[in-house]
Formats: structure tokens, sequence, C-alpha cells
């Protein structure tokens, strides 16, 4: 037995999403996203189309952690962009400023892929920087796919450092 819902999401506070005390980290902004095509067959996601942007709002900060930025950039594929003399430069600053967020999954078949909606100049963004400061976090494989098992390790991974793994 199958079944599908649409969901729509116009504005959604980020750190009512992700409080201080998550282990992902901390998020400051507004989030507008919608999930299309979503089917659940047995219990288990078989498809769905994920689309998740920050929009700005007068008189809310946009700030993400370090600790996210890790997060995102490993969830994405990636390695955190803090390795080496960026790490020790990083270290001093507990959040940094971004311009925005955009975020489109799709899971098809078992196969998931994760992508920037910021394109510029022929780079992909998950998370793109404010013009003279803030981190950007680049899509480094944008063809990646992987199943959604995998993924959802990966995010388990995440979400569970420090604490016990739920198998």
């Amino acid at each position: 037995m199958a079944w599908s819902v649409p969901l729509n999401v116009k504005s959604f506070m980020l750190n009512a999403l992700l409080p201080d005390r998550l282990t992902f980290g901390k998020i400051e902004g507004v989030l507008k996203g919608s999930i299309r095509d979503f089917e659940i067959a047995y219990g288990q996601p078989q498809r769905f189309e994920l689309l998740l942007e920050t929009v700005e709002k007068k008189g809310i900060p946009q700030t993400i952690s370090i600790k996210a930025v890790d997060n995102i950039a490993q969830i994405g594929g990636g390695q955190s962009p803090f390795m080496g003399l960026a790490g020790a430069f990083a270290s001093i600053f507990e959040r940094f400023p971004y311009k925005k967020i955009g975020i489109r999954a799709n899971l098809e078949n078992d196969m998931f892929a994760i992508n920037g909606t910021i394109k510029e100049d022929g780079t992909e963004y998950l998370v793109k920087r404010r013009t003279f400061s803030g981190i950007n976090i680049v899509n480094q494989n944008p063809d990646n796919r992987i199943s959604f098992k995998d993924m959802l390790k990966r995010i388990n991974r995440i979400t569970h450092k420090g604490g016990a793994v739920v198998q």
C-alpha cells in the first residue's frame, strides 16, 4: 500500500526547527520549502522532491554556526571547509553570516541526490555567503547519488555525534 501527500511551508523560523541543544548546530533565519511527489510504501519513503530555501526578513539574523556548516557539508558529501589553517582561523568565530541557503533533495528508486539551488559562474552552492563576509558551502559533486539508506546512515552519524547511535 502506498500513499502520497504534498506539503508547502511558506515561512518557518530556523531557530525553532534547529534549537541550540540539537547536535546539528545552530542556524538562524527564515525557511520556506516544499515537498512534492512524496510517496510512502510499507512505512518507507519511495519518492519525493524536497526544496528548502531561506528568505530574508527584516530584523531576522541569518547566521550559521561552525558545527552546522560542517554538518551540511558532510550531508552534501563533502568535507569540512575548516580543515588546516582555515580551521584555526574559524575557531575564533562562533557563527558566520550567510546570504542564502538553498537545498534541493530528490529520492527516486532508492537513489538520493542533494543539490544546491544557488548557481553562480558554474559553481553550485548549498550555502552562499554575503558579499564581504560569511562562508560558502559549495557542492563539490553535484552529480553524486547515494542510496537513501546510506543517506539516512550519514544523517544518523551527524545527529548522534558523541552519543549512542540508534540502529
